[in-house]
């Protein structure tokens, strides 16, 4: 149970994934339900990344940090920004020798202001380092800075596919572990009613959903990208095909692979010539019970 007390140790453990289960799924759902939990959470995770830039963790937290939390490009990006400013304040650090004695009241103002950037962190960095850096130089600096940290999200991405696509490759039946079916449509824009959604609990390791689609044209083959739904690829799984006779793609994907969230699947029709062309999006939500 996550108490007020104990809400910001829960969430640095949770961002360094060193939670247990039951509380980790009780944070998947609350970032869902509670918006106000999400934003400070949010915050937190701000303050990891400045604790780490600025050598506030210790070291089992920095191999945590490393190992599990630099794990999609928003954090990477989050990362890359509060580097550059903090080889900004190390930069002006330097100056503090070179200031004669009529200035030290100088120095000691410009060594305040810097123990103030320091103490407010990342949202300083935000307001001088954002646009410079983020928008027209964040992907080339990114793979300068974190070559070793892109690395092993790439191979776990790839190993991931691997096994999706393993899966995907062997004949439907009808008892393929312990799974949650759902059928989805194409979403279509200001369409009403509820998102669709499938609730999982510790048995279910499996979820399949059948992608319905109304294509006139015909693909031997056909690829679905998995995405958060703010846009975040987390995997792509090829050499599907339809179901004999209906416009229907069969996707099958361990429960592991989806914390609780709302995702988007787009599904392409590739040609003979391998030409891929979008034919439906679909939109779901997965919410991971604690109950068995």
């Amino acid at each position: 149970m996550i108490e007020p007390d104990n809400e910001q140790t829960i969430m640095r453990k949770y961002l360094l994934a060193e939670l247990e289960e039951p509380l980790q799924e009780e944070v998947d759902e609350r970032i869902v339900c509670d918006k106000a939990f999400a934003e400070r959470l949010g915050v937190a995770q701000d303050d990891l990344i400045d604790d780490y830039v600025f050598d506030g963790l210790s070291e089992s937290e920095r191999e945590d940090f490393q190992k599990n939390f630099l794990l999609d490009d928003e954090r990477r990006q989050k990362l890359m920004i509060a580097q550059a400013f903090e080889v900004y304040v190390a930069e002006g650090k330097e100056l503090q020798p070179m200031i004669g004695h009529e200035s030290w009241a100088v120095a000691d103002r410009w060594r305040n202001a810097l123990g103030f950037f320091q103490r407010h962190k990342f949202w300083v960095t935000l307001a001088f380092a954002a646009i410079l850096l983020f928008v027209f130089f964040a992907p080339q600096i990114t793979r300068l800075i974190l070559p070793k940290a892109t690395a092993p999200v790439d191979e776990e991405r790839a190993r991931i596919e691997r096994q999706l696509a393993e899966l995907n490759s062997r004949p439907l039946v009808t008892t393929d572990q312990v799974s949650m079916a759902l059928t989805l449509q194409p979403t279509r824009l200001r369409e009403g009613g509820e998102l669709r959604k499938v609730v999982l609990n510790k048995e279910n390791k499996l979820v399949k959903l059948q992608l319905e689609f109304s294509s006139a044209v015909k693909y031997a083959k056909y690829r679905t990208v998995v995405r958060t739904v703010e846009g975040r690829e987390l995997f792509t799984i090829d050499n599907l095909k339809s179901e004999s006779g209906v416009n229907v793609v069969v996707l099958r994907i361990p429960s592991e692979f989806l914390s609780t969230g709302d995702y988007q699947i787009e599904l392409y029709g590739i040609s003979e010539d391998g030409v891929a062309a979008s034919v439906a999006l679909y939109d779901f939500r997965i919410i991971k019970s604690r109950t068995t």
